[in-house]
């Protein structure tokens, strides 16, 4: 019977994040651009919006919504190799999170390229990414982190008010 509950909790957490993942989305409009992932990025309850470089010669972004719903306000444009990192989306994808429990969303720059750096920017009070938190090296814990083996899943998956990660 053990076996049952826990899959019953699993097809239960599956079905909470597709919804989750969906009505993000959807609160949107299905509008948001190719390397772009949505996040609540000044904590006013909107859907804001990172947009990653399309390639290196192309910053990327991240917007906010007004009043409206629109996705008008840039509070920062990514620069292609921001703080030393990959933003170019065919090189790296960003998922959002609350990492560190204050209600706006953080990133996590996944790699990629097999053996590359991960790493974790937390947004500052005026809705920027300004400093590296945290970074997760080339095979931490023995894995490789890198998109070219894994999708990393971001949420709140203990109720500890700080997002988590599932690799």
């Amino acid at each position: 019977m053990a076996c049952s509950s826990r899959v019953s909790a699993l097809l239960v957490f599956a079905l909470s994040l597709s919804f989750t993942l969906c009505t993000g989305r959807a609160a949107l409009g299905d509008t948001l651009p190719a390397g772009s992932v949505a996040g609540d990025f000044n904590a006013d309850g909107r859907l804001d919006v990172l947009v990653q470089p399309a390639d290196a010669t192309h910053p990327g972004e991240i917007l906010l919504q007004d009043g409206t719903g629109a996705l008008s306000i840039q509070v920062q444009v990514l620069d292609p190799g921001f703080l030393g990192l990959d933003w170019v989306r065919s090189d790296s994808v960003a998922h959002t999170g609350d990492f560190n429990g204050d209600g706006r969303a953080d990133v996590l720059l996944q790699s990629k390229q097999s053996g590359g750096v991960q790493a974790i920017l937390l947004t500052d009070s005026t809705s920027q990414l300004d400093t590296i938190t945290q970074t997760i090296p080339a095979n931490y814990m023995g894995i490789d982190w890198s998109a070219a083996t894994h999708t990393l899943v971001t949420g709140d998956f203990n109720g500890d008010g700080h997002s988590d990660v599932l690799l």
